[in-house]
């Protein structure tokens, strides 16, 4: 993050609440989801939620307080989904290899790959075209995002192949959907589903494209639409939870719109602007 920011600080990147903010629908301000809060703060605030984005970034995973919280939230979205409340999840980039080290139960289940700063067409595997994410999607984005290097990658770790494979734990909770390869040839797990829960990860950026300006990020006329359509289905899947807020002064309190967001173009190479809480 950018080394001008305040520390202590929680930053959040702008472009991961804009993506849900071009369709008609409404962010909270991630520090009331800190993983600073206890676990009865997160319980009270999961509760009034309609769904969670596990944003990407750079912070560490590995047996930290970020890690402890992120896990106590999926494991109040799986109780919930086995209860009958519909509670979707996402992670991207790094929120996806935060899916992966709690799902698999394992530290190690990340290894190196390096696909920073570049655009990839999707190698879809044979699940993708009757997905959840995909099996309503017009033959144009399927299309889009197989032909064309749409979709961003910003990142140095990621779980190979092999060794998704290897681990009964995401082979049993997961579809890979699709695979890529990074610089040196290396095939990692770029999207997946899970198999029973609506759990989705993606180890691209689908916020990047509409959003950021920094390096060599697609902002072609097939890529906006195509990462509207991933925005549009984020959305349609918390739309199928209920939840809302115990009182509206509480709801007002924790919009995002309380929040201004700064410009760090100038002090970030990875993103324009940052809400810093």
């Amino acid at each position: 993050m950018p080394s001008a920011l305040p520390n202590p600080c929680s930053p959040v990147v702008v472009a991961v609440f804009s993506c849900s903010a071009s369709y008609p629908y409404r962010s909270f301000a991630a520090r009331c989801c800190s993983h600073n809060s206890s676990q009865a703060q997160l319980k009270e605030l999961f509760n009034q939620i309609n769904g969670i984005v596990f944003p990407g970034g750079g912070s560490e995973l590995v047996r930290t307080p970020l890690f402890y919280a992120g896990q106590y939230l999926y494991r109040l979205a799986l109780d919930a989904n086995d209860r009958g409340i519909h509670f979707p999840i996402f992670g991207h980039c790094m929120g996806f290899e935060l899916l992966n080290m709690i799902t698999s139960e394992d530290f190690d289940i990340l290894e190196s790959e390096e696909a920073d700063d570049v655009g990839l067409p999707l190698n879809f595997t044979s699940l993708a075209p009757k997905s959840r994410i995909w099996s309503d999607a017009p033959d144009w984005v399927m299309k889009i995002l197989a032909t064309q290097p749409v979709t961003m990658n910003y990142h140095h770790w990621g779980v190979g192949v092999s060794r998704f494979q290897n681990n009964a734990k995401l082979t049993n909770f997961y579809d890979v959907l699709s695979v890529n390869n990074d610089i040196h040839g290396r095939t990692f797990v770029s999207t997946m589903e899970g198999k029973k829960y609506p759990i989705y990860g993606f180890q691209w950026h689908p916020e990047k494209n509409a959003f950021e300006w920094s390096g060599h990020i697609n902002h072609s006329p097939d890529a906006i639409k195509t990462m509207q359509y991933m925005a549009d289905f984020t959305v349609q899947e918390a739309r199928k939870n209920n939840q809302r807020f115990s009182n509206p002064q509480t709801e007002y309190d924790t919009l995002i719109y309380n929040y201004c967001p700064r410009y760090t173009g100038h002090i970030s190479t990875s993103f324009v602007q940052t809400y810093v809480f």
